[in-house]
């Protein structure tokens, strides 16, 4: 996939106070897309978007977002923090410089559309930033298993679910919240049985010996034991 073109604004760039590089990343929104580009590759670059949840595709960091232009000032204040200067859209410039947005959710519980085996599950997802690992906690919910990159939790547990989010401060979609209400009112409405145990088992009889041995006289001379 090739690049666009440069962004035309000179006026929409902002030098990092103390840049660790003089090249400068294009942050740039399409859609609900919100994409960054350094002309090479640079460890602060890739630890910034990274942290923030983004992932490599084509030539750009990429992400989807409900509200791309706060998450593209998200990172543009990330970046001239880090001391990597920004050229991004006027409206952007403004809010990074400003810290005029709200910190993108990277701890969510949502709900798995494929691979069909599992849809319909919990999935619980984090940004894998430094020291932020919940897969223990994650992995200790009850039929939780690792399917790459988020941990599946089966929607019996939506209980569980629901107060790990509460205790590690993660965000629930708006489909988990609806899982989790329809499991609810599911139990709500369930019975809740005590069966009795099964009386044990009579013991069964011994069978009679019977006695299959012909008489003497009537077992053939050869297949006699005495002579």
């Amino acid at each position: 996939m090739p690049a666009p073109a440069p962004l035309e604004l000179a006026a929409s760039t902002a030098y990092a106070a103390r840049p660790i590089t003089p090249l400068v990343a294009e942050i740039r929104t399409t859609g609900d897309e919100v994409l960054a580009h350094l002309p090479t590759r640079h460890d602060v670059m890739v630890k910034v978007c990274r942290d923030l949840g983004m992932g490599w595709k084509g030539w750009a960091w990429r992400m989807h977002t409900s509200d791309p232009v706060s998450t593209a000032a998200e990172l543009g204040h990330a970046l001239l923090f880090a001391g990597i200067s920004i050229r991004a859209s006027q409206e952007v410039l403004r809010r990074a410089v400003a810290a005029e947005f709200s910190p993108r959710a990277t701890r969510w519980v949502k709900v798995i559309t494929k691979p069909e085996q599992h849809s319909g599950w919990f999935g619980v997802s984090w940004a894998r930033r430094a020291g932020e690992d919940w897969w223990k906690e994650a992995r200790a919910l009850p039929g939780a298993r690792y399917l790459k990159p988020l941990v599946a939790v089966p929607p019996d547990a939506w209980r569980e679910v629901a107060d790990f989010a509460e205790t590690h401060d993660f965000e629930i979609s708006e489909s988990a919240a609806k899982l989790i209400e329809a499991m609810k009112a599911a139990e709500a409405t369930s019975i809740r049985v005590q069966v009795q145990a099964l009386p044990p088992k009579p013991k069964k009889r011994g069978r009679p010996k019977l006695d299959i041995m012909p008489p003497a006289d009537q077992v053939p001379a050869d297949l006699r034991d005495d002579p």
